[in-house]
């Protein structure tokens, strides 16, 4: 969309979720550009004046809960689309982010999603406590306390019997990159 009022869009979104904001407390405000023709699905990029604006604006959007698209504007009439917000991400946290996504099942989390602050949040099953990982060695230290198994063993749970100092315990190829990669930094 062209001529779409990105800024204006913000603006009705605060009003859905009911939080007041003066017009310059939004800087700046662009659609990205993704790979999809769609250009409407791609994510708006906000940049608020002060960090606090932005803090206060994720308070009110998580007290609201789920916001679909149709109480936002009436362009939106009849979707059933739903807004998320969420806090933009660094190389590493999305790396992170893939990573714990990529182990996820064999981990035992049951969800995993992008946080705030470059943080990855997992819940191990519905209802379980939200756990946040800032780094690999994080994920490590939650997957030790896992009910399926610790990260450095094998998807199966099954170890080398052999007692020689040189046996490992077999690795998934997911886990074996992890740690190739862990190693390596």
């Amino acid at each position: 969309m062209e001529c779409e009022n990105t800024r204006g869009l913000i603006f009705q979104v605060c009003r859905a979720i009911g939080f007041s904001l003066e017009d310059t407390a939004v800087t700046a405000a662009r659609r990205l550009s993704g790979n999809s023709a769609n250009k409407e699905g791609a994510p708006i990029l906000v940049t608020f004046r002060e960090e606090k604006l932005k803090q206060d604006f994720f308070d009110h959007k998580r007290k609201h809960g789920v916001l679909e698209a149709s109480i936002v504007s009436e362009a939106f009439k009849g979707s059933t689309n739903r807004v998320s917000v969420r806090d933009e991400m660094t190389a590493f946290g999305r790396e992170l982010l893939r990573y714990t996504k990529e182990v996820q099942l064999s981990l035992g989390f049951k969800y995993v999603w992008p946080g705030r602050n470059g943080k990855v949040l997992i819940r191990r099953q519905d209802g379980g406590k939200v756990e946040q990982i800032g780094t690999k060695q994080d994920l490590k230290l939650l997957t030790s306390t896992s009910s399926k198994h610790p990260l450095d063993a094998s998807i199966g749970g099954v170890h080398s019997m052999d007692s020689s100092p040189l046996a490992s315990p077999r690795t998934s190829p997911q886990i074996q990159q992890f740690n190739k990669r862990t190693r390596s930094k």
